[in-house]
């Protein structure tokens, strides 16, 4: 009897454990999705020039044929190192 009477609390001193880890538990997700909605608005609201400013660029013909040309010269650089 008293065994069985030991495993009784003992089972409610792990359930209060459990319950109290999960209140932890809770907290700090709660925590988290502030933080990660926080960095998120900053993020977003500091980036949106850059945002407009590259979608500019990438839209941009002549842009585009200076990358090109780049590009070119980098492969030509390459092609002579190598021999």
């Amino acid at each position: 009897m008293e065994l069985i009477k030991d495993r009784i609390k003992q089972t409610r001193d792990l359930a209060q454990k459990i319950k109290v880890r999960r209140q932890e538990v809770k907290q700090k997700l709660e925590e988290a999705q502030v933080a990660a909605k926080a960095a998120k608005v900053k993020t977003s609201s500091s980036s949106w020039a850059d945002t407009v400013i590259a979608g500019d660029k990438r839209n941009d013909p002549l842009e585009k044929q200076f990358a090109k040309w780049e590009a070119d010269e980098e492969l030509q650089r390459m092609k002579r190192n190598m021999k």
